[in-house]
């Protein structure tokens, strides 16, 4: 699989993310809103009640011909005419609290930050970033202890995306081609066994964004692997997500600004407490 780098969607990029999604089953409202409710049941009846009221003395050749043609034509362009939305990248994104190497929480302004994940689903030549939804169909996931991975074959601490605990979604999921992404696309990130870990920055990925905002968060900057074995092949893995650790207090409060230093981070042991931000660097191709 191949994969595409983003610093042209980097902004600023390290402030604290806000949490905003809908549940699935008001676009499913929408979408029965906006059905047709039956117009080919219909048509089929007006073509039943033409033929039958039709002078028998009329020339069969135009009813045969105006029958098969009809029939046709609208199958054939109604099938033609199904706008899904097909992406062609995966982005992810994560925010989950680690307490002493395990999965935390966090609080802000008194209340608690959930722990989830972010799969966006994008159309790499029109997507703007995270907050363009036009573009994308975003799914939401709790990352919570009982996804928890203290040993993942890469990284430190990792956590498997479950559909049990879909969140929400936003942007074009309803658009979504079934035969590609399965009849209830929010089962489509543990089919291809989507996870998330967290790590220190590799030097490759250190080095590219210093070419972007030079040397000014060398010492709070942090890594996130994606686990995946989308295309049926094994699980693989990349450090496809980069971010920071916001600090907290004795009461695992944070302030949303001041940033935990990862200088020394090298080990499990010494994995920095806070709410880990993590964004895509990198978009991944999907099959």
């Amino acid at each position: 699989m191949s994969r595409l780098a983003l610093l042209a969607l980097l902004g600023t990029g390290l402030a604290l993310p806000g949490c905003y999604f809908s549940d699935k089953s008001d676009d499913d409202d929408e979408d029965e809103d906006d059905d047709d409710g039956g117009w080919f049941e219909a048509d089929a009846d007006t073509d039943a009640d033409s033929d039958s009221d039709t002078d028998s003395d009329t020339d069969s050749d135009t009813d045969t011909d105006t029958d098969s043609d009809t029939d046709s034509d609208t199958d054939a362009d109604t099938d033609a005419d199904v706008d899904y939305f097909e992406p062609d990248y995966l982005y992810m994104s994560a925010l989950v609290a680690v307490d002493g190497s395990r999965t935390g929480t966090a609080y802000y302004d008194g209340s608690e930050y959930p722990n989830y994940a972010s799969v966006y689903l994008v159309d790499s030549g029109a997507w703007d970033g995270p907050d363009d939804t036009s573009n994308a169909c975003v799914i939401y996931y709790l990352l919570d202890s009982s996804v928890e991975d203290r040993t993942p074959s890469e990284g430190h601490l990792a956590w498997a995306i479950d559909a049990s605990l879909y969140m929400g979604d936003d942007g074009r999921c309803g658009d979504l081609d079934p035969d590609r992404f399965g009849s209830d696309y929010s089962d489509w990130a543990e089919d291809v066994g989507l996870g998330v870990g967290a790590e220190p920055i590799s030097e490759d990925n250190l080095s590219l964004l210093q070419e972007y905002w030079g040397n000014d968060y060398d010492d709070y900057l942090v890594g996130g692997r994606v686990f995946t074995d989308m295309g049926g092949s094994a699980e693989s893995s990349e450090q496809l997500m980069y971010g920071v650790v916001f600090a907290w207090d004795s009461s695992n409060e944070i302030d949303g600004s001041t940033m935990e230093e990862s200088v020394g981070y090298s080990s499990a042991a010494s994995m920095p407490d806070g709410l880990w931000s993590l964004q895509g660097l990198y978009f991944l191709e999907i099959p």
